[in-house]
């Protein structure tokens, strides 16, 4: 006689080798501790501005559709096979590629660079969250933070931001100790054992985010700013979304 599949599963719950197992996985995608606290000091510092404590931000942040700047147009379905290629695939499936490869621009820029680290990520994610959050939780109170929480797109951004600047401390300092000890070897180890796993992190972090903020965010920010309407009739009828 076969066991129970939910008792199974309630004991694979319990077993504390599986509990460590997922603990490793989540404490691998984290950044080291000194780039958290650094993203930390950032997103306080865009809530501070964004406050007007001590100083107002001298450059207004401007949130797009995460403030619910969004007009959107939605049309009745025709129940085709070509139609839901055309919604889901053409449509839908264009944006997230597009979203997915600007962000990996950014990433990469910033990575190789290290120039656009402060515009792109320190302000222009962090800083810039922190401000959503105080501007969200300011016009709508509780309601602001729960819109917050649901931005799931948004939170896998700025962990792949904060991996793109450990990515580019391992990037640099293996090039700087290959240099000193004049061996390509140190550069060669850091490269596969770290960077590249950095890099892989990133990849499926912001492919992740991208399908997200087109296949989830959108809806849930609407739902909380605009009449509501359900997940499916807004991805199956939507075919124009501009932020204003």
């Amino acid at each position: 006689m076969s066991k129970n599949p939910l008792i199974k599963f309630k004991k694979d719950l319990k077993d504390p080798k599986k509990h460590e197992i997922v603990k490793n996985w989540i404490l691998n995608l984290l950044p080291s501790r000194k780039i958290i606290f650094l993203g930390l000091f950032f997103y306080f510092l865009g809530l501070f501005l964004a406050s007007g404590f001590p100083v107002k931000s001298p450059i207004p942040f401007g949130f797009g559709f995460l403030t619910g700047n969004l007009n959107v147009q939605i049309s009745d379905p025709t129940w085709t096979l070509e139609y839901f290629r055309m919604q889901f695939l053409d449509y839908l499936g264009n944006v997230t590629g597009n979203i997915f490869m600007s962000n990996m621009q950014v990433v990469l820029l910033c990575i190789f660079s290290g120039f656009y680290i402060i515009p792109s990520i320190l302000f222009g994610l962090l800083s810039f969250s922190g401000a959503l959050i105080y501007t969200l939780t300011t016009n709508m109170g509780i309601k602001g933070i729960v819109m917050y929480l649901g931005l799931f797109h948004l939170h896998l951004e700025i962990l792949a931001a904060l991996l793109a600047i450990d990515a580019f401390i391992v990037f640099y300092k293996s090039i700087i100790l290959s240099i000193w000890k004049i061996s390509f070897k140190p550069f060669k180890e850091s490269f596969q054992k770290e960077f590249f796993p950095l890099i892989f992190k990133i990849t499926m972090i912001l492919a992740l985010a991208a399908v997200l903020e087109v296949f989830w965010s959108t809806w849930w920010v609407y739902v909380f700013t605009h009449p509501y309407v359900s997940w499916w009739d807004f991805y199956l009828g939507v075919f124009s979304a501009k932020v204003f």
